[in-house]
């Protein structure tokens, strides 16, 4: 049935209305570049976007229904986005709103967000595999959760790209400058 929450878009698809909330999410979780909590981030902003419907929406898959045809639909489709890409622009440090505001769609705003921290460049690559270097089995520590720590390093070093011979020597050159030259590794 179609109520004042919801209309029939193209396809004779069911838009329907929502809006995104959680009081669930942890106030100490705000997406910052400094932190390099994209991952978690990220997680749960899916597990959102499933648990209220509109992963459509995050993912892009769902068409904005046309405006003249589908009136209705498309003023539905448009407050049930901007809901949620409210609701991510209000986990988002000021660095990343600013970066990623000005985008129209929650869809644009999360893959922006995603470029902006899984594609970071070399040197974060760098910083990362010293990161991964520097985790050790400790006799305190389940081995599980250590595996884990490293397993997250691992995928956000995949994630930024592979390595060729080249770009591995890039990364040896601008390692070694280290403890000597820190200023000309950025």
């Amino acid at each position: 049935s179609v109520n004042a929450h919801s209309a029939a878009g193209a396809g004779g698809d069911v838009i329907v209305e929502r809006h995104i909330a959680d009081q669930s999410w942890p106030s100490s979780l705000v997406l910052n570049l400094a932190d390099s909590n994209w991952h978690e981030w990220s997680r749960r902003l899916v597990l959102l976007a499933d648990r209220s419907y509109v992963s459509d929406y995050l993912d892009g898959s769902l068409a904005c229904p046309d405006p003249v045809t589908h009136k209705a639909a498309h003023q539905i489709w448009k407050r049930t986005d901007r809901s949620l890409r409210a609701f991510i622009l209000e986990r988002v440090f000021s660095d990343e709103y600013d970066a990623t505001s000005n985008f129209d769609t929650a869809h644009q705003v999360f893959e922006a967000l995603r470029t902006r921290h899984e594609k970071l460049g070399l040197h974060a690559q760098i910083n990362l595999l010293r990161k991964a270097f520097e985790i050790c089995y400790e006799p305190g520590t389940p081995m599980n959760s250590t595996s884990r720590e490293l397993r997250t390093v691992h995928d956000r070093i995949v994630k930024m790209g592979a390595f060729d011979n080249d770009k591995l020597l890039t990364v040896l050159l601008v390692n070694s400058l280290g403890r000597n030259y820190p200023q000309l590794q950025s």
